[in-house]
């Protein structure tokens, strides 16, 4: 049996795995969230890190069952089942960092990415005699929701084939629209604010929680890993003694 010293990181390993379970729902919880707000503007945002937020969502499943390792292994005094255990949360740790990385990364430029995105949409895209079209559909629902109008502002529109033409904008930058049905905008009738800023604000608070919690994850799992190997060298030491 580990005694003294030992037995307070085997305590100590014990909290540090529960702790993960908590960190492990904050990582489901924020991994959802995340990929729910790029799931609302994928077409719109090319290169978003879908994969790198589903991985950590994966990365929060495998907490839960890490934890039972570490709890199950700190208490018998396990120190195979120790071993395993720092083996995968080491795994998961670079996993971890490397999803919070690509999330981060994707952060800094997404202001940049959402611009040109809803620009390409409006001039190349955006088709005023097929309303049913998905893209369409998206960028008005974008516009509605958010009560904004073009990339920057409505001037944006004016580089569409249709709407330039005909000097108006689609129903979706309606914010003063006549009685009944209206299919287009006037100048007058549009939303002053652009789409971009309101967007990004909206994607970097999810974006920055989700990164947020990934490191703190991997803050904690190194604790971890380190007492786990303290822990499972002691055992080793005492069944060597004895």
């Amino acid at each position: 049996m580990v005694s003294g010293g030992m037995s307070c990181v085997k305590y100590l390993l014990f909290a540090f795995n529960l702790v993960f379970v908590i960190f492990g729902i904050l990582l489901l919880y924020a991994g959802f969230s995340t990929v729910a707000k790029i799931g609302n503007y994928e077409r719109i945002l090319e290169d978003a890190p879908n994969n790198a937020a589903i991985a950590l969502i994966i990365v929060g499943f495998a907490i839960f069952i890490l934890a039972f390792f570490g709890c199950c292994g700190a208490i018998k005094e396990n120190s195979c089942m120790l071993t395993t255990f720092s083996s995968i949360i080491l795994v998961i740790l670079l996993i971890e960092l490397i999803g919070a990385g690509l999330i981060f990364a994707f952060k800094s430029k997404l202001r940049a990415t959402a611009e040109d995105g809803i620009k390409k949409v409006i001039e190349t895209k955006y088709n005023a005699t097929d309303p049913k079209l998905p893209v369409n559909v998206i960028l008005d629902d974008i516009q509605t929701n958010l009560k904004c109008c073009g990339a920057i502002n409505a001037s944006d529109w004016k580089k569409n084939e249709f709407f330039g033409k005909n000097n108006s904008y689609p129903h979706s930058c309606c914010e003063k629209a006549n009685e009944g049905i209206v299919d287009y905008c006037n100048e007058d009738q549009v939303y002053a604010k652009g789409c971009v800023d309101i967007m990004v604000n909206e994607i970097r608070g999810s974006f920055g929680f989700l990164g947020g919690i990934a490191i703190a994850v991997a803050v904690i799992q190194l604790l971890g890993v380190i007492f786990a190997c303290s822990l499972s060298r002691s055992i080793k030491k005492e069944y060597e003694v004895v």
